[in-house]
């Protein structure tokens, strides 16, 4: 669907647009893809926009989830230990 095509379909009909938004976190076991959050949210709003005949955005990969930011000074620190392994 062409710029053109979504501006109509704006001005005539349209008033729902979703929007998937999913943030991108780890979740702790080997066998969940990062990103996990985002891949089922980006599949429930198509199929959604697919069968009510509404538009939907891409994935917008981003959220808040405070638990996995870790300690001050985590990051560097796994960095520096990376580091001194090569």
């Amino acid at each position: 669907m062409g710029t053109e095509d979504i501006q109509k379909r704006i001005k005539e009909v349209l008033d729902t647009v979703l929007i998937p938004m999913g943030s991108c976190e780890r979740h702790g076991n080997p066998y969940t893809p990062l990103g996990l959050d985002g891949l089922v949210s980006g599949a429930v709003v198509e199929r959604t926009a697919r069968k009510t005949e509404v538009l939907h955005t891409p994935l917008m990969p981003f959220g808040y989830a405070p638990e996995h930011f870790g300690r001050v000074d985590e990051g560097f620190r796994v960095f520096e230990e990376a580091a001194m392994i090569v």
